[in-house]
């Protein structure tokens, strides 16, 4: 009897007790060969089919967001998260389920539409309708993975202001005591009908949160069409505390409202402030204030820049800052703790400009007025000093002109938890 072996070279029968014919060893052969000829067949179909349908399959999930390695974002808690990001090329956008899930507000209609992800004419209404079914499940569950993430990052920043607040306890002060400072209530927006109240700091994004209040008060249908050339007189028409003179009033909305309040990085707010109302043209505070500035600060100043105050160096604006008492500073660069009582408000909700969008997305949400109001994605801002706009500016201070700034506002830095930026933690001496 013959066994079949099989080598590199050749098919070699060799002798074998086996009751194997050799009949039953060609037909055997003939049937193997055949198997390989259909599933040859299949693969190359399949193959084609694939390349025809547009069919794209989802990455494989990335875990450990970094910065800037999903879509470009920027890290949005102070230690990394392991959270599972998926991300979905839809043809005509990238979706990114978890932290970015904003950036897409309808995924599934894509999908269900066959723009890319699935095309109807590769896959069965069925197959698409299980499909669709599984991607609306890791969405939502994508999603509330984000929101309790957000939830513990909010956790974070709330402790890290009660902590500092506890070092600082004369900063404490009532409700009851708050109502009557009437003085103390102008940058706190309020809206009745949604009970929530918004802590205006000017420099980060004030203008966005003051339009979404326009809309909420009906003035406009949207924040895209708020009339920024009538912003004077918009601005006044706000509803704010201090405009209530009813102590009573003011209270039971501090009490029973939900509260929140958006801060920036205190360097890049101040050199933000700088270009916006001093280096840039802006006539009325250069007249205003620049006057002020080049007048007490510059040697031999000529009579051109003592009338328009065109011209402000940096260096003479952080004199400024540092040689004027916090609580006399315009309130484009005051300290943000001079204005938003942090150790007396108990705020719901802080928002970082630095991660606006994600923040942005869950306090509308919180607030129940994301089905009213959207607001367009936002630029996130400088936070650890490492672009060229903010080096170059800020090497111009010598280490001796940081520490007086530091000083003026370190209060700011530690009551929201921001770490300094590189280029100043090297002019102090420390560790960024």
């Amino acid at each position: 009897m013959l066994r079949r072996t099989y080598t590199a070279d050749s098919l070699v029968l060799r002798p074998n007790r086996d009751c194997f014919s050799m009949a039953g060893a060609s037909k055997t052969l003939t049937f193997a060969v055949m198997l390989l000829g259909v599933a040859f067949f299949v693969i190359s179909f399949s193959m084609v089919m694939f390349k025809d349908s547009n069919v794209k399959l989802p990455e494989s999930p990335k875990s450990e967001l970094s910065a800037g390695n999903v879509a470009g974002v920027t890290p949005r808690l102070s230690k990394k998260g392991e959270q599972q990001i998926q991300r979905l090329d839809t043809g005509n956008t990238v979706v990114t389920f978890g932290r970015q899930s904003m950036e897409m507000k309808h995924p599934l209609k894509n999908v269900t539409e066959g723009r890319g992800f699935m095309s109807t004419t590769a896959l069965d209404k069925e197959t698409m309708s299980e499909a669709n079914a599984s991607l609306a499940a890791n969405y939502e569950q994508s999603n509330e993975l984000d929101y309790r993430e957000w939830n513990l990052e909010q956790a974070r920043r709330k402790a890290i202001l009660r902590e500092t607040c506890a070092q600082h306890p004369n900063w404490n002060m009532s409700i009851e005591r708050i109502s009557r400072g009437f003085n103390l209530l102008w940058p706190f927006i309020y809206d009745d009908k949604y009970k929530v109240i918004y802590c205006t700091i000017c420099k980060v994004a004030s203008t966005t949160w003051k339009s979404v209040f326009l809309v909420l008060m009906g003035k406009y249908n949207s924040t895209q069409a708020v009339d920024l050339g009538q912003w004077y007189t918009l601005d006044r028409s706000l509803h704010t505390l201090q405009k209530l003179r009813n102590p009573a009033e003011i209270e039971k909305r501090l009490r029973t409202y939900k509260k929140f309040i958006f801060v920036r990085e205190p360097f890049s707010r101040e050199l933000s402030g700088y270009r916006n109302k001093l280096h840039k043209m802006n006539k009325y505070y250069q007249k205003t204030i620049g006057t002020k500035i080049i007048r007490q600060f510059r040697k031999n100043p000529d009579k051109e820049a003592l009338q328009t105050g065109v011209g402000v160096t940096f260096t003479e604006f952080v004199k400024y800052l540092t040689k004027t008492p916090p609580e006399s500073l315009d309130i484009h660069w005051r300290p943000m703790y001079k204005m938003v009582l942090p150790c007396a408000i108990e705020y719901d909700y802080i928002g970082h400009l630095e991660t606006a969008d994600w923040d942005t997305h869950n306090i509308l949400k919180e607030t129940g007025i994301n089905h009213v109001v959207e607001i367009p994605s936002q630029k996130a801002s400088n936070l650890s000093g490492s672009n060229d706009i903010f080096n170059g500016f800020f090497n111009e201070l010598n280490a001796s002109l940081v520490q007086d700034m530091y000083n003026t506002f370190k209060y700011d830095v530690e009551l929201f938890g921001y770490p300094l930026p590189e280029l100043i933690a090297k002019k102090l001496g420390r560790n960024p």
